[in-house]
């Protein structure tokens, strides 16, 4: 029998109702004062490594997560030990009906950022000098950390799920982003957009032991912080040094041999500069949207599309090169940056040699974009996904 957490369950555990207002003042409140993550706040300190940037936040009380992914009990897992299909939930902050179960989002029980984080005092420790190059400094990072929770039942995620119910929660998605961002009025106002927009945001998906999941019921994660994080500097960086954005230049300069397909609006790719086999980019064409409410009804469907469609490829290949499934799925999405996904299998180990930002891969990407059309091309077996 499918294990599943009932509606009845989750709505016992939900923060507000629509009717409530403004969302975002609810959701800070709950943190503030019933948060189930009280006694597993982060630090709420960051550090930046001076010599590229890279950015540490501190956050001791994850090592006591105790859910952990086993590769090869993941896709038999049925549920019996889930939390989440056990009941034992945070606070609800959205649901989504689906024609089967529910999509809902809440709050993480070990959150990587916190609203406490602006309380916190500031920590002596952010340079040695007061002469420090003020880019290299540390300092306190506060926001939210929430989880999207793709269906209530146990073995639906987004390579098995109908194309209407994942597009209902990537609509969900669009709209807690949009709330955060709009009504969080304490966080710095974001760099380079002309919306009344605060904060930064870090949309992604961990799937597989190697791909970092620590809870097999399938989820995505929601990281809203008054910090930019390095793949949206990368962005906004990209876009200062050329005055266009990253998405732009790939719809111009990646192959052709490597588009995918073409959605009308959407197309997915695998990028000449592929540091893992079959790894993809899913590019909006109307790059001047940076946010998942900016995009059409069209737009965001085949955007859902497009995704779907590179997991299950990613599933398919790696099942078939006999490696485990694992992989990573980031939502690029904020200021100088066209909207767009990012599909990277994480079957492969890092060595030495990409510690030191030189990858090697094991693959061509003109052999990967061609299997990987032929995989689209034909009907997926069910016996694989």
């Amino acid at each position: 029998m499918v294990r599943q957490v009932s509606l009845d369950v989750i709505q016992a555990s939900l923060i507000a109702n629509e009717v409530d207002g403004r969302q975002a003042r609810v959701y800070v409140r709950h943190l503030l004062e019933q948060s189930a993550s009280a006694q597993n706040l982060p630090n709420s300190e960051y550090q930046i490594d001076p010599r590229d940037g890279t950015v540490s936040i501190y956050s001791s009380a994850r090592s006591k997560r105790v859910h952990t992914v086993k590769t090869s009990t993941v896709a038999a897992d049925d549920g019996d030990n889930c939390p989440i299909c056990n009941g034992q939930l945070t606070g609800v902050c959205h649901i989504e009906p689906l024609s089967q179960g529910h999509c809902f989002i809440t709050e993480n029980l070990y959150p990587v950022v916190h609203p406490r984080g602006m309380f916190v005092p500031i920590s002596q420790n952010f340079s040695t000098t007061e002469t420090a190059d003020e880019a290299a400094r540390g300092g306190n990072i506060f926001g939210g950390h929430f989880l999207q929770w793709t269906s209530s039942i146990h073995t639906q995620d987004w390579h098995n799920m109908s194309l209407d119910d994942l597009t209902l929660s990537v609509k969900q998605l669009a709209l807690f982003s949009l709330r955060i961002h709009t009504e969080s009025e304490s966080m710095p106002q974001a760099l380079g957009t002309r919306e009344n927009t605060h904060g930064y945001m870090s949309i992604f998906k961990n799937y597989g032991e190697k791909g970092g999941a620590s809870l097999t019921h399938g989820h995505q994660q929601i990281v809203f912080s008054n910090l930019m994080g390095r793949s949206s500097y990368n962005n906004w960086r990209f876009y200062g040094r050329h005055c266009e954005y990253f998405s732009d230049y790939m719809l111009r300069e990646n192959s052709q041999d490597l588009k995918i397909k073409d959605y009308g609006d959407i197309v997915l790719m695998v990028p000449y500069f592929m540091h893992r086999p079959y790894t993809m980019l899913v590019i909006v064409k109307q790059t001047q949207k940076g946010y998942l409410h900016q995009l059409s009804d069209d737009e965001v469907t085949q955007f859902t599309q497009a995704i779907q469609h590179a997991i299950r490829a990613v599933r398919h290949e790696l099942a078939a090169d006999g490696k485990p499934i694992a992989f990573n799925f980031l939502l690029h999405t904020g200021p100088g940056c066209g909207l767009y996904a990012e599909i990277i299998p994480r079957a492969d180990t890092f060595g030495g040699l990409e510690l030191q930002g030189t990858y090697v891969c094991q693959a061509q990407p003109e052999d990967c974009a061609l299997r990987i059309k032929k995989t689209i091309a034909n009907d997926f077996s069910e016996e694989v996904f």
